[in-house]
């Protein structure tokens, strides 16, 4: 069945028309959404211009009002922007930046189905940043490793890729260098903390071994009030930079 589809034709050519790079669609859409490409477009907009701080009064009026934005969805947007290298804070002001072609080889199908894994098992999508590191992790370890640490993270309640990291630096460290290997680490520790629970009379599981531990996020993103933190505190970053 053939599918149907529409022509579109530029009837003028106006100057005033703001040109965005096809890399915004192309490399960045996945990631910020149209939330965030609307909100990047506006911006662009408005560049050279002085506009509210995220977390003010006036970025409502300013800002979400023309763009029919929540006040906590521009807030994710921002954020997606920021981890996307679009946006970033140098000095006294922030920069808008422009979207840039990926470079390096194309992830492969299988690092693809590991990204979707453990966002599966994190129970929530990875930020740029986190792909990222993944990406350098499957780069320097068997995907097969990786994974096993993924699952020894879950287990520790410590969602995060810096504890993944640290995983498969403790197994290098023990000359672990294949997934049997690390497979039988992982049950070992499992049954000695069994034991250890036995003789404690502890019935909960541990704790997990890190501050760094995560509990798993119920939304699909970041939560509207971990977000404003976020700009919050890149705020008072600025404003230390500008004493």
């Amino acid at each position: 069945m053939a599918k149907k589809r529409i022509k579109l034709e530029k009837r003028d050519d106006r100057r005033e028309f703001s040109i965005i790079f096809h890399e915004l669609w192309t490399e960045s859409l996945g990631h910020i959404g149209g939330s965030g490409a609307l909100l990047y477009c506006f911006l662009k907009y408005l560049a050279d211009h002085e506009v509210p701080e995220p977390y003010s009064a006036e970025w409502e009026q300013a800002v979400c009002l023309p763009l029919g934005m929540s006040r906590d969805e521009s807030h994710a947007a921002w954020a997606k922007l920021q981890e996307s290298g679009l946006i970033l804070l140098e000095k006294n002001s922030y920069v808008l930046c422009e979207p840039r072609p990926s470079v390096g080889a194309s992830p492969t199908s299988e690092s693809k189905m590991l990204m979707v894994e453990v966002e599966a098992r994190f129970g929530r999508p990875l930020s740029m940043t986190e792909i990222e590191l993944l990406g350098d992790l499957c780069r320097v370890y068997d995907e097969t490793l990786v994974r096993l640490a993924a699952a020894v993270a879950v287990e520790a309640g410590a969602l995060s890729l810096p504890y993944i990291r640290q995983v498969l630096l403790n197994w290098k460290a023990k000359g672990i260098t294949s997934a049997a290997q690390a497979e039988a680490d992982r049950l070992g520790f499992q049954e000695k903390k069994a034991k250890r629970n036995a003789r404690t009379g502890s019935r909960g599981s541990d704790p997990a071994p890190t501050p760094t531990a995560l509990a798993p996020s119920k939304s699909k993103y970041d939560e509207a009030e971990i977000i404003l933190r976020r700009i919050r505190k890149s705020a008072g970053d600025e404003v230390r930079h500008g004493n």
